[in-house]
């Protein structure tokens, strides 16, 4: 005795005898790709290694820079030079340690939208304690985003 089974797609019933998970797979994907035409894009990942290089993204798409540090001793990273028509901060940069222990070292993560097509701009992080005023800061990060 053969069992039919119905489905509804867009409108549209139809039949099919024993369904099997792949048509059901093919079903989501393809209703899915359908409904939601945006496409995620993940975030350029960077770090120290990538200090006086040129990173090139295109328009709307996020670069991170995760550079070492230790909140705990006073220093921290933070941005000494940006183009605001060309990169925009992501919210505030976040600090991941690197062991449960107070007072561990870890990376700070900084995000960034390359908002300015067409442009070229530096980028500078600096790392220093921000309470010391007219102190060279211990530690730079520099890099030049090309945006397409």
């Amino acid at each position: 005795m053969n069992k039919f089974y119905s489905y509804k797609l867009k409108g549209s019933v139809y039949f099919m005898e024993r369904p099997s998970i792949l048509f059901f797979l093919a079903i989501i994907l393809f209703s899915g790709m359908t409904v939601n035409c945006t496409v995620s894009r993940a975030a350029l990942r960077i770090n120290d290694q990538n200090n006086g290089q040129t990173i090139h993204l295109f328009q709307n798409h996020i670069i991170e820079i995760s550079l070492k540090g230790n909140p705990t001793t006073g220093y921290s990273w933070e941005v000494g030079s940006i183009a605001p028509t060309a990169l925009i901060q992501i919210g505030e940069p976040e600090f991941i340690p690197n062991s449960q222990m107070d007072g561990s070292e870890g990376l700070i993560i900084f995000r960034f939208q390359a908002v300015g097509k067409g442009m070229t701009t530096p980028l500078k992080l600096i790392y220093h304690r921000s309470f010391e005023k007219n102190v060279t800061p211990i530690k730079t990060f520099e890099i030049s985003i090309s945006i397409n």
